[in-house]
């Protein structure tokens, strides 16, 4: 007959043990464990704060390894953080290019810098900010794989 003696739960669940005890031959006593399988690290966290942690370490990373400035990081969702990190890795360069005053002129600064970038093969961030000026958001204009960020 086996008797439970300790159970042991380790980060909230995430690996679960019991050892139980029983008599055996000669006065020996014999142990077994029994472990759970533990579960993913993902499931211990919610949606909200797998998403926190994720963005703090993209944004680590780029800060860290590729020297973005955290003014520039903190204006990039998860999928641009993503984007840049990957093209970062690949070129290692990047051009900023801060587009402002009417529709116009950002286009005729936005197509500039797109030519400046892809001859020097570095990766476009385009700050773009909306003003009295112009209204209009980058996402609602373009689709493309440029990334960007809106003050």
């Amino acid at each position: 007959e086996y008797q439970q003696l300790e159970s042991w739960n380790h980060l909230s669940g995430a690996a679960e043990a019991s050892i139980y005890s029983m008599g055996g031959v000669g006065g020996k006593t014999r142990s077994v464990v029994v472990v759970n399988k533990p579960r993913r690290i993902v499931e211990l966290f919610t949606n909200e704060k797998l998403g926190t942690t994720l963005h703090l370490a993209l944004g680590r990373v780029l800060s860290s390894s590729f020297g973005v400035v955290w003014a520039l990081i903190s204006g990039l969702d998860l999928e641009q953080k993503t984007n840049l990190l990957r093209k970062l890795s690949s070129k290692r360069k990047m051009f900023i290019v801060d587009v402002r005053n009417e529709l116009r002129d950002r286009i005729r600064a936005l197509v500039s810098a797109i030519s400046f970038a892809k001859s020097t093969n570095r990766t476009l961030v385009v700050v773009w900010q909306t003003d009295s000026t112009c209204s209009l958001h980058f996402r609602d204009l373009f689709q493309n794989d440029i990334i960007w960020t809106e003050k």
